[in-house]
C-alpha cells in the first residue's frame, strides 16, 4: 500500500475517533472535527474513514441500523452491539483460533468478532 502524504484534515479524524471510547458514526465524527476545522467536508470525512480503515488505522464495526462505526483501538478485540439501545462496548476476549479454521489450513491475519443482543441495561428492562 503506497504511503499517504501528511493531510492535517486525516490527521484531524484520525485523533478524533482515537479520543473516544464511543464508537462514533462518520456524522459524529465529521460535527467534532468542524469544532477545530470548519471547512472540513462531510466527503472528506467519509473519504478518510474508509482509507484509514482499509489501512487498518481504524476498525470498522457494522451495527444493527446498517450504520458503521469506528474504533481507533486496533488491538485484538470483540464488539458488542446492543440491538435496543444501538451502544457498543469493547470485549477483550482470549484469542483463539477455531480449530476447523487451523485444520483447513488457513493462516488467519485478522479477526472480527461482534456479538449482537440486549446490553444489561436492557435486558433488565425486558426483565420487568
Amino acid at each position: 500500500m503506497k504511503a499517504q502524504r501528511f493531510s492535517k484534515q486525516r490527521e484531524l479524524i484520525y485523533r478524533t475517533v482515537k479520543g473516544t471510547d464511543r464508537h462514533p458514526d462518520a456524522e459524529w465524527v465529521y460535527r467534532e472535527a468542524r469544532k477545530s476545522m470548519p471547512g472540513i467536508s462531510l466527503g472528506t470525512v467519509y473519504r478518510n474513514l474508509r482509507q484509514m480503515a482499509e489501512q487498518n488505522r481504524l476498525i470498522t464495526v457494522e451495527t444493527t441500523d446498517n450504520s458503521q462505526r469506528f474504533d481507533a483501538d486496533v488491538s485484538a478485540h470483540a464488539h458488542f452491539v446492543c440491538d435496543a439501545c444501538g451502544a457498543i462496548c469493547d470485549l477483550f476476549l482470549p484469542a483463539e483460533i477455531p480449530a476447523a479454521v487451523r485444520d483447513a489450513g488457513c493462516r488467519v491475519r485478522q479477526e472480527k468478532r461482534v456479538f449482537y443482543g440486549l446490553c444489561a441495561a436492557c435486558a433488565r428492562g425486558v426483565d420487568r
